[in-house]
């Protein structure tokens, strides 16, 4: 094999990873440059630390998963929150403008020097790679990125357009969001309402308000704000996957369902609309639909924890116990920390029976993620 092909296979395996490595890269080097405190950067996974190689410098933190190759996301956070807008958006704008800039620099540089052919065709191999990286990240996109926290977030490109459509927004609002990132929900939903009442037409004011009621339980009062906002604006699929949570926990799982077939036709690669439908299929004991739900989600995010657990309950429930069972437990090998490993094979011993068992993996869920209900699985379980 001669010079110029080992180049142009090398260049065409790292070009991606590469990227990527480097779009974090700016994220995260802006992100130390304006702010005091921690950052940290994932690489090849959002937010993941298990399994992957740990790195300090500083205030830096790095998590490298394993392989590199198949390095395709990333994710940078940073421990100072209350920022400016300004600042926020430079550190939103450098992940892909570092591709940007890269791409065109390496380009530029190897046509202009004398150098042999095969690195001409590296450079513009990887200019293209980092081209699309810097148009994709950095168009707005609606579509939810679920994070390794089980938060969700948008790419660049939608977090600049939220910081520019809040450019005059009040100091308030500004505020309202650190509490909502740090969990201090009712400060959020306080500030929130003060306001609505002088502002009914804000769009992100009726969403936060929404999902911070949801998150602290009342249902009922998030409801009430989500059918106000439903006069007011047209719901996108981010707007539906609320609505559809909410029916959820009102045990409306009809509605639930409805709602999220509804997002799969705006949107047939929404991964979220296919999982949450397939638990509320679930819900309906309509397991055949649920476990075709749950494996579209994983043609659309494939070895994803969610759409993994998805199809280990629905073949739980469809009475296929010993490959249920190897599902959940390839979910424990590879995510042994995960809330939803514990889960699914807590759920596998209450079918068998083995209830001490269970509850020991169920509590362990539970001790991961407070938000689980076990004790709905334990009544269900007890009603079968």
């Amino acid at each position: 094999m001669n010079t110029s092909i080992i180049v142009i296979i090398f260049s065409i395996v790292m070009a991606a990873p590469v990227t990527v490595f480097l779009h974090e890269l700016g994220h995260a080097i802006t992100a130390l440059i304006v702010t005091s405190k921690e950052v940290t950067m994932y690489v090849g996974s959002y937010g993941e630390e298990e399994k992957a190689s740990k790195w300090k410098f500083g205030r830096l933190k790095i998590y490298l998963k394993k392989p590199f190759l198949l390095w395709n996301t990333g994710l940078v956070d940073f421990e100072e929150r209350a920022i400016s807008t300004s600042k926020q958006a430079l550190i939103s704008a450098m992940g892909p403008l570092t591709s940007l800039i890269l791409g065109v620099g390496v380009l530029v540089s190897f046509w202009s020097m004398n150098v042999p052919g095969e690195w001409r065709v590296f450079s513009f191999i990887y200019f293209v790679v980092s081209m699309a990286d810097a148009f994709f990240n950095l168009r707005p996109s609606s579509k939810l990125i679920k994070l390794s926290s089980g938060a969700y977030t948008y790419n660049d490109g939608m977090a600049l357009l939220f910081l520019w459509r809040h450019r005059k927004s009040p100091p308030e609002f500004y505020q309202a969001m650190t509490y909502m990132e740090a969990g201090e929900y009712e400060k959020t939903v306080g500030i929130l309402k003060s306001l609505l009442n002088t502002d009914k037409k804000n769009r992100d004011y009726y969403r936060q308000i929404t999902y911070a009621l949801f998150q602290l339980k009342r249902s009922e009062e998030a409801m009430k704000y989500f059918k106000e906002f439903e006069k007011h604006f047209n719901l996108s699929t981010q707007d539906l996957q609320i609505e559809g949570a909410l029916y959820f926990s009102f045990e409306e799982f009809d509605k639930a369902e409805k709602t999220y077939q509804r997002i799969i036709q705006e949107d047939a690669e929404n991964f979220f609309g296919w999982y949450n439908r397939g638990l509320s299929l679930t819900r309906l004991h309509r397991h055949e639909e649920a476990l075709e739900s749950f494996e579209r989600a994983e043609l659309i995010s494939p070895n994803d924890v969610y759409s993994q657990y998805g199809i280990g309950l629905a073949t739980l429930n469809l009475k296929q116990t010993d490959e249920a069972l190897l599902r959940f437990q390839k979910l424990m090998d590879r995510y042994p920390n995960h809330h939803l490993s514990h889960l699914g094979i807590g759920e596998y011993y209450v079918a068998i029976g083995e209830m001490e068992k269970a509850i020991g993996h169920l509590n362990k869920a539970k001790e991961i993620d407070p938000s689980i209900e076990i004790d709905d699985i334990l009544q269900r379980a007890s009603a079968s």
